[in-house]
């Protein structure tokens, strides 16, 4: 029996890391088996068999049509954020947490790269205690290009391959790869949420001295990703941890000071035997696996 085509119709023209991933997810899902870059038609906005995303005018989970440009001002929405919410049934805040991409993909996308540049530079302003002016005619050309050099070189090609067809099938040499794609990302998203588990339950604190703490993730082994989710883990503690300790992917303890915080500095430790690696700029350093973490914390303070 022929097996039912359920295929996703997206624009035509350039293809954007907004629709591209949401295809990637959906082909990952097995959501999918046919992807056409065309313009949508009415018949494929009551086709419940058709997913039409970034085009159409229409958000209606139900029936497969996923776009975001009619939405009211004052919502952050992309294709891929809405896929995400609505068909994966995912809370958007622990998505952006996993995926580090997907709120910048929905800023440049629902907003624009010199609305994000301004919003960047207020808040660079607001940090540096700064009394400079920034408003929406600010022009920030700068900061702008320095934001497009930070796209991945293998993106463009691979969202350019995308573009030069206008159907891909599970017989065109990109689908695998989206495929991949997608999938590297539902199971990443998975592994986050049970890594942040882990570190509650498992993570150290240890003290550097009264209300300064060291956060110790030994408890992770070196070869799973040592360092995944740390970060976001401790963002929700409310308590002074500047340092956190690591196994050394390739051997070693990482001692590593949150947001170069300048009350350490590792290179006052460079010249020690025991330590294989003290980065120039002072927050990180690496140390042989037979040390105790906290002497090398305390000759790096400031």
């Amino acid at each position: 029996m022929p097996r039912l085509t359920i295929k996703a119709v997206t624009h035509p023209s350039n293809a954007h890391r907004d629709e591209f991933m949401a295809c990637c997810l959906l082909i990952a899902d097995g959501a999918i088996n046919r992807i056409e870059r065309r313009e949508c038609t009415k018949e494929d906005l009551e086709d419940d068999n058709t997913y039409v995303l970034d085009q159409g005018g229409q958000l209606d989970a139900y029936k497969c049509n996923f776009d975001h440009h009619q939405l009211v001002d004052g919502r952050l929405d992309c294709t891929v954020s809405l896929i995400i919410e609505s068909h994966f049934d995912l809370r958007l805040a622990d998505a952006e947490k996993a995926w580090k991409w997907l709120r910048l993909t929905t800023l440049m996308d629902d907003r624009g790269p010199q609305a994000v540049a301004r919003d960047a530079l207020k808040a660079a302003v607001k940090d540096l205690g700064i009394d400079v002016a920034v408003t929406d005619e600010t022009e920030v050309p700068a900061l702008t290009e320095w934001m497009a050099g930070k796209v991945s070189p293998v993106e463009v090609t691979v969202t350019r391959w995308f573009a030069e067809h206008d159907v891909v099938t599970e017989n065109h040499a990109i689908w695998p790869l989206m495929r991949r794609i997608g999938a590297e990302k539902l199971e990443y998203f998975d592994l986050f949420a049970e890594r942040l588990h882990y570190l509650d339950e498992n993570g150290v604190f240890n003290i550097i001295k009264d209300g300064m703490f060291y956060f110790d993730a030994r408890c992770v082994d070196r070869g799973d990703e040592p360092k995944m989710a740390v970060e976001d883990f401790l963002k929700d503690i409310d308590s002074d941890v500047p340092i956190t300790v690591t196994h050394a992917p390739r051997g070693g303890i990482s001692l590593y000071a949150r947001n170069n915080d300048k009350r350490f500095d590792f290179t006052q430790i460079k010249d020690m035997d025991v330590v294989s690696f003290a980065h120039k700029g002072g927050h990180f350093a690496v140390i042989a696996d037979h040390c105790a973490p906290l002497p090398y914390i305390k000759l790096a303070m400031v």
